[in-house]
């Protein structure tokens, strides 16, 4: 979604050639995508060349499935156009222009870090060690150190580096002080709530999320375990999201509990939500789920680690509980329609989706 709000503001001034790279197999262009861009080239490795690629033991595991074939890719596109800027999305992605740097004849590179993967990947050390799973945690711990890492010898080298919130910003300046940083926020989708409420508001609590990711996949079990047991035995927990089918199997056989699996959209449920929870406890950047939530002024509870980033204060646009009993507490609390209204004023006015295309647009044009 972060990815679609910038070529969507870029498409408004320049020309897009867009290099998607594959890394788990075929990737899926949509024809949306395909309209707004001048040129899309999908890059998978062949089986030979991940074969015959190095081991790379310094660089993050997403960097051993990069195909080589995606900076031959991009550096004839830029031999072919007279490009203005390249911009990458995650910092996994830069040693495809690694080649790039330096050359006399490159354009400015704007770096897209979204959050700060080092601190990232310790926060989701911490979780795993928490849940027992001591070596799953020390390979995130070597996963945090290799991304520093890459963070150390790719952000110098970058005409601007972007992140989701100001936290973010501040250490990241800290560290670099000699390259732009600049704070690009998650935009909310371009939603509107619906003019009357549903007829049935049948899902008490909605979790909205990708369950293969671990925190949400702890946020949920974590809801299960902690939470659910300390409200009425009538309350109907909605997990809608892509899963494992295991996880769906396991999930399903918890009574009140429905998980759906992939989805096309998230608005019907949404509108039969009472409630939307966020119980994540790692995980880094600014959560999308809350913004969808707001937009459809639909009341919100979650952890503090679940709302981080985001210009919003508890009790006023959500409510916020790190504890197992004010988690459940807050799902109980009657004063969630006072609160969804606030937020949604206060994305409007503060976040709007229009603004921060705007604030891309205006990198797009300066840089």
């Amino acid at each position: 979604m972060r990815a679609w709000c910038f070529l969507e503001a870029y498409a408004r001034t320049h020309d897009i050639h867009l290099v998607v790279v594959a890394l788990f197999g075929a990737a899926h262009v949509s024809a949306e995508i395909q309209g707004i861009c001048r040129q899309v080239e999908v890059v998978t490795p062949s089986r030979l060349a991940r074969l015959l690629s190095p081991p790379w033991k310094a660089q993050p595991s997403l960097c051993r499935r990069l195909p080589t074939e995606a900076g031959t890719v991009i550096r004839s596109i830029l031999h072919q156009n007279p490009c203005r800027l390249i911009h990458v999305q995650r910092l996994y992605l830069t040693p495809v222009i690694s080649g790039l740097l330096g050359q006399p004849d490159t354009p400015p590179i704007i770096l897209d870090l979204d959050d700060i993967d080092s601190s990232t990947f310790l926060r989701l050390a911490d979780l795993h060690a928490r849940r027992g799973e001591a070596g799953q945690a020390a390979a995130h711990r070597r996963e945090a150190r290799r991304f520093a890492h890459l963070e150390q010898a790719m952000i110098p080298q970058m005409s601007l580096a972007l992140v989701c919130h100001a936290d973010d910003g501040e250490r990241l300046a800290a560290h670099y002080p000699m390259v732009p940083i600049q704070v690009i926020a998650n935009a909310p989708p371009d939603l509107s709530p619906p003019t009357a409420p549903p007829a049935v508001q049948d899902i008490d609590l909605l979790l909205v999320g990708t369950f293969t990711y671990v925190p949400n996949r702890d946020g949920a079990e974590w809801l299960i375990r902690e939470i659910l047991p300390r409200l009425p035995a009538a309350i109907r927990l909605w997990l809608v999201g892509p899963c494992t089918e295991a996880f769906h199997r396991r999930m399903n056989a918890v009574p009140g509990v429905t998980a759906t699996n992939r989805v096309d959209r998230v608005e019907p449920y949404y509108a039969r939500a009472k409630i939307c929870v966020v119980p994540l406890r790692a995980g880094g950047g600014t959560r999308i789920k809350i913004l969808e939530a707001f937009a459809l002024g639909v009341p919100v509870v979650s952890t503090t680690m679940g709302a981080e980033g985001l210009p919003i204060r508890h009790g006023e646009h959500l409510l916020v509980a790190d504890h197992p009993t004010d988690f459940a507490a807050a799902c109980l609390d009657r004063d969630g329609a006072e609160r969804a209204r606030n937020a949604r004023r206060m994305l409007l006015r503060q976040s709007s989706r229009s603004s921060i295309l705007d604030a891309i647009s205006s990198l797009a044009i300066r840089i």
